[in-house]
């Protein structure tokens, strides 16, 4: 009996919170709490019982010894009115023997009752306990779960990111290669112009030359043989 209600007295005065911030394992920490209170609840049951299976014999026990007090008493009476003193005597000691016992048996059974009082005290004590082991240990698991639930939605959102970076990177690069093409492009087409300028440019010179060789050599023919030029040109 003491080592129970020693255990049971560590497990009702036990600081769950304190508990949990210094476990390693909350989780396997609690569960072990439960496991603990439970089997504790189980043997403050069982002494329950047998507590108040005692106090019913008890009871049982005084009121047989009030009954043997008050049937001693009328006999008493009646060895009176019979005007024997003797046996009047006689009863009345043996009603005073058992209204002894059934003070004897009175004061067992106050003891008994703050024994099962105790008992029921500490089985809704371990009965809290248990409760309060049991919500905080849901909470725990729950809390686990949307941890890990967190974690799994972080590495997704991290993938999904680094693939909008790498897609993101891609565009950046589509981007450079279009404005490389663009200034290949306009290269390109400055080079064009300019080649189609230098053709115009020589088709226009080669005109001229052209056009000062014959006025040199107009002025040669008129120069040297002015008749024939004259004759030449009729």
């Amino acid at each position: 009996m003491a080592g129970i209600v020693e255990r049971i007295r560590n497990i009702v005065s036990a600081n769950i919170g304190a508990m949990l911030d210094k476990a390693e394992d909350p989780e396997k920490m609690l569960r072990e709490f439960l496991r603990q209170a439970q089997a504790g609840r189980g043997e403050v049951r069982d002494e329950l019982v047998d507590a108040r299976a005692e106090l019913i014999i008890l009871e049982r026990q005084k009121r047989a010894s009030d009954e043997q007090a008050q049937k001693w008493g009328r006999r008493a009476e009646e060895a009176v009115r019979a005007a024997d003193d003797e046996l009047a005597k006689q009863s009345l000691r043996r009603q005073k023997s058992f209204e002894e016992a059934t003070a004897q048996w009175a004061g067992q059974i106050e003891g008994q009752q703050q024994s099962v009082d105790n008992l029921e005290a500490a089985s809704r004590q371990l009965a809290e306990r248990i409760n309060e082991a049991e919500i905080k240990l849901s909470s725990l698991i729950s809390r686990h779960k949307a941890a890990l639930t967190t974690v799994r939605v972080e590495k997704v959102l991290q993938g999904v990111g680094e693939a909008t970076s790498a897609i993101n990177e891609f565009e950046r690069l589509e981007a450079r290669i279009d404005k490389e093409e663009a200034k290949a492009q306009a290269l390109a087409e400055m080079s064009a112009e300019s080649v189609e300028e230098k053709f115009r440019a020589l088709e226009g010179g080669g005109e001229d030359a052209e056009i000062e060789a014959r006025l040199r050599e107009l002025k040669q023919q008129m120069a040297g043989a002015p008749e024939s030029t004259e004759e030449a040109v009729s």
